[in-house]
């Protein structure tokens, strides 16, 4: 078992907009996860992938979202502390697994992240003329 140990977990609103509805939350741990971030890409269909930093970014529905880092995982999005919990447990649960399993898995090195908001927006006007329906072009690259 590469992650049986959660050091501390906090949950918090998003730091910029204390009303917002939804929440965040921060684990640490002290094993170091980042060997199993490659597999868990390919298994998991990570949506970004920085193998020089060891980060891992994971999409998922209803714009929540996890960062994994060696020691720390980050969640965002959650409806509810109970949420942020499950997505948590299931976070653990697949980092586990997928490492057992690792002999069996191609590893992914790359992201399946598409155009960068900044390479979207280097391709607009920038003239903010709201054609698109989006306040502004920032807006629409995002």
């Amino acid at each position: 078992m590469l992650l049986d140990q959660i050091k501390n977990y906090e949950i918090f609103r998003p730091k910029c907009d204390h009303s917002k509805e939804i929440l965040h939350a921060i684990a640490t741990f002290d094993a170091d996860i980042s060997p199993v971030f490659p597999y868990l890409n390919a298994e998991l269909g990570g949506w970004d992938y920085d193998g020089d930093n060891h980060v891992l970014l994971l999409k998922l529905s209803a714009g929540k979202g996890i960062t994994l880092q060696p020691h720390e995982i980050a969640i965002r999005g959650a409806r509810d502390i109970e949420e942020s919990h499950a997505l948590l447990k299931w976070i653990q649960g697949q980092i586990n697994e997928v490492y057992e399993r690792r002999g069996e898995i191609t590893p992914r090195y790359t992201g399946q992240a598409g155009l960068k908001v900044m390479e979207i927006l280097k391709l607009l006007p920038m003239t903010n003329c709201k054609a698109c329906g989006y306040a502004t072009c920032m807006a629409y690259a995002a």
